[in-house]
């Protein structure tokens, strides 16, 4: 089953947000869309994050530089995240 523990996301597609992941990875990222997907008969559920990366103090964990592409990430990999611009 898609656990969503991390806020109202949803309601943050479009802002800019600072991300802490697990294993210490903090990325400065504009959300583009949380896609929540509840159990269905092919899948268990997800639930991630889109993203536009902006910054990261762990950039060898991407392959193209900041503003490169949009990237995802499994809500289970987000520890928290907060709101810093529009």
């Amino acid at each position: 089953m898609a656990t969503y523990t991390h806020g109202e996301a949803p309601q943050h597609e479009g802002l800019q947000l600072r991300v802490y992941f697990a294993g210490g990875e903090v990325s400065e990222i504009k959300l583009v869309h949380v896609e929540v997907h509840e159990n269905c008969e092919y899948c268990e559920g997800y639930a991630w994050f889109v993203y536009d990366l902006i910054s990261t103090n762990c950039p060898e964990l991407y392959k193209t530089p900041a503003g490169g592409c949009a990237y995802s990430s499994k809500f289970e990999k987000i520890e928290r995240f907060e709101v810093i611009g529009k």
